[in-house]
């Protein structure tokens, strides 16, 4: 428990809406996209062979293409599915639409929403991992805070982004800096 004198390091609050948490998930989210170019190559490979090859070739070369077109289309429908998801999971949970004011602390930090106040020492964190534009400190393996950026001032950012750097211990940045 916080002593009344006191303060946070860093106090402030956050009001999470299902296009911040899409916009999170494909920040997040492996790079699925990834798979188009290997899938067009293997695809035109496979068209080709039927040409190069002869129709004699004629299964391998649809083989080839189909194992193209699935990387294709697992490419663009991947990071869909999983955008979805993760919104179908905000909006199932009234806790996570609610706002949550966050107290930064050296030892700890404090969630506090009209539903909940929750307590965590850094040492409950599993891993935290940031982007960009989120910083996400995780409870389990895919159960996160889920902080916007852009909710804190630039001095508070270098101050947080620092604090769960040493805090934290599996914490991995995509921030180019």
């Amino acid at each position: 428990m916080s002593s009344p004198e006191e303060t946070p390091q860093i106090e402030f609050s956050v009001r999470l809406t299902e296009n911040e948490i899409a916009r999170a998930s494909d920040e997040l989210s492996f790079r699925w996209r990834w798979f188009l170019i290997p899938g067009i190559a293997t695809s035109v490979a496979g068209i080709a062979g039927i040409f190069i090859m002869g129709p004699e070739w004629l299964g391998e070369t649809f083989a080839v293409t189909t194992a193209g077109l699935c990387l294709i289309c697992f490419a663009a429908l991947m990071p869909k599915i999983l955008i979805r998801k993760s919104i179908r999971q905000f909006r199932s949970s009234p806790a996570l639409q609610e706002e949550a004011h966050y107290e930064i602390f050296d030892d700890r930090l404090i969630v506090t929403s009209r539903l909940a106040r929750t307590e965590l020492r850094w040492e409950t964190l599993l891993k935290a991992q940031e982007t960009a534009s989120y910083v996400f400190l995780y409870l389990g393996p895919v159960v996160a805070y889920v902080i916007p950026v852009a909710c804190l001032t630039p001095t508070q950012v270098s101050q947080f982004r620092e604090l769960v750097k040493i805090r934290v211990p599996k914490t991995v940045s995509q921030v180019k800096r």
